[in-house]
């Protein structure tokens, strides 16, 4: 689903006429939002290990456009990285090693990372992933229209609606993030009264 399907379909539950540029504006914020509060939004980048080099840049493996909220995850070698061996830095997406890799580790680094769209919402999500979530991000972006004050669109009992429509989306998605490879029972445990 493309990102002006998901205009339209906004556009048809709002109460009065938007124009497009705030309707952009609100479904990317929202679609942002999505991203960043629900972590949904992962990707293994593959970084080529030089010898020596402790220093990489994972803006390049990057899709257009986007950048790393957090570090999921790092293998060398099909082996785990703990994050106490690593330090990253979101405003740069560089991530650097705690040690210089010698020959033996010149094998790929594979990196598990949950990245989001930049701030100047210039981008567009993967279809893929607007067709999982589509509704959620829907009704976030009629949200945050509904809830600006004195305009024709203005509905602030809708717009609480669907932000809580909108936020059962991120649970939803933060839910199906963290079940992915797990199976069997699952348990809630009480927390004790203090």
């Amino acid at each position: 689903m493309t990102f002006a399907e998901l205009t339209a379909k906004v556009l048809h539950d709002l109460p009065g006429f938007c124009p497009p540029g705030p309707l952009t504006k609100a479904g990317r914020e929202a679609a942002r939002d999505f991203c960043r509060l629900s972590e949904a939004f992962e990707a293994d980048i593959t970084v080529s290990i030089v010898a020596d080099e402790d220093e990489y840049d994972l803006t390049s493996e990057l899709q257009t456009g986007f950048w790393v909220r957090r570090i999921e995850l790092v293998k060398i070698n099909d082996a785990e990285i703990s994050s106490t061996q690593y330090e990253f830095n979101t405003s740069t997406n560089v991530l650097t090693l705690d040690w210089e890799p010698g020959e033996n580790d010149t094998d790929a680094m594979v990196v598990t990372v949950i990245y989001i769209p930049n701030s100047d919402y210039s981008v567009e999500l993967p279809n893929d992933f607007t067709e999982k979530w589509w509704q959620y991000l829907v009704a976030g972006t009629k949200s945050i229209l509904m809830f600006q004050p004195n305009r024709e669109w203005s509905d602030p009992q809708r717009a609480a609606l669907e932000r809580n429509e909108f936020f059962t989306g991120i649970a939803l998605a933060r839910r199906n993030k963290y079940m992915k490879n797990k199976t069997g029972v699952l348990m809630v445990k009480p927390r004790p009264w203090r």
